[in-house]
């Protein structure tokens, strides 16, 4: 039992008590708290068998003069995913999906040869840059590249990829990088990405990374990394980072160790400068109930602020145990 009532009572309270103190820690108002899922959901569905964008997930959306745009990957078969572009000119619930993918798979043999996946864009300049995970078929481990566009259309890879490789054993990203989030300030690319390692239990254990850029190419890893881990059995999966009430805010998955058919809650934590980071609140959106397309797991959030209001796209994940297959598609949640 989720003692959702119990829950909304305790969130009350503290609502009203944070109020009368007239605190400020969590960014004034409500904030983190107060999403609201879409009665929409999903907004991008899972597809019919053969469809190549059967699956849909980690969605990456840009809001330009009333469009939104939203870059995500996708398959057919759950094997060679690839990112795919739509747009959506209502309130980010219809969406018109691009046939073609925008980001197809590398040459053969080459380290994204396998799949390209978790998008995030920013756009610096008039021009887009997309920031992404690949793999190729023989090592099996996610590195990051990078590729850029002026119409969010058409991509050209960056001819320095990866731009971001594993780390040496025993470091936290020795076994891959994946799920990156882009930020560009004082002429700066800052990127946040999910360090993929192992834990004492020999689970993959998941953890926040930074890296910074001038350029958009050379990255350099800070050398405090991993910066953030909630313990050491749930991983800190898909992050993104906003800014919003004068701090970083990255909203995560939490990766249960050993449980894979189970992803979530979406938990946050906040920063005042982006590397030194507390877990702020758990649990600001959940797993859905039984039969929900998302009941089995919540993650890779997109976060934009459009028309007053915070809205956040998200992966759904549904496990038929029946078929031991996986449901993916991609729902929306406003606060």
């Amino acid at each position: 039992m989720r003692f959702i009532f119990f829950r909304a009572f305790v969130l009350s309270v503290i609502i009203v008590l944070l109020s009368a103190l007239s605190c400020d820690f969590l960014g004034g108002g409500d904030w983190p708290y107060g999403w609201v899922k879409s009665g929409s959901n999903p907004v991008l569905p899972s597809g019919l068998p053969g469809e190549d964008t059967r699956w849909k997930q980690d969605p990456a959306v840009v809001y330009e003069e009333g469009v939104y745009k939203m870059w995500f990957s996708a398959t057919a078969s759950g094997e060679n995913s690839r990112i795919y572009y739509a747009t959506s000119t209502d309130d980010g619930v219809s969406w018109t999906v691009s046939a073609d993918p925008a980001l197809g798979l590398g040459e053969t043999g080459s380290w994204d040869g396998k799949d390209v996946t978790n998008p995030t864009v920013v756009k610096v300049d008039g021009v887009y840059h997309m920031y992404y995970a690949g793999c190729s078929k023989l090592s099996g481990v996610y590195v990051l590249g990078h590729a850029l566009s002026e119409d969010g259309i058409s991509w050209t890879r960056d001819p320095a990829n990866p731009i971001l490789i594993y780390g040496d054993e025993g470091e936290c990203d020795y076994y891959g990088l994946s799920s990156p989030t882009v930020l560009y300030e004082d002429e700066m690319f800052k990127l946040w990405y999910q360090a993929e390692g192992i834990s004492s239990q020999d689970y993959l254990r998941l953890q926040l990374a930074y890296a910074t850029s001038p350029d958009g190419t050379d990255f350099t890893k800070h050398p405090g990394n991993p910066l953030l881990a909630v313990d050491e059995t749930t991983g800190i999966a898909s992050p993104c980072v906003v800014f919003a009430e004068g701090r970083y805010w990255v909203f995560f998955a939490e990766y249960p160790d050993g449980f894979p058919h189970q992803v979530g809650p979406i938990s946050v934590a906040n920063s005042s400068d982006g590397v030194d980071w507390a877990v702020s609140e758990r649990n600001v959106l959940e797993r859905g109930y039984a039969g929900d397309f998302d009941e089995n797991g919540v993650h890779s959030p997109s976060l934009i602020s459009a028309g007053g209001n915070w809205m956040m796209w998200y992966s759904g994940m549904r496990y038929d145990y029946s078929t031991q297959e996986f449901y993916h598609g991609i729902g929306l949640a406003t606060r």
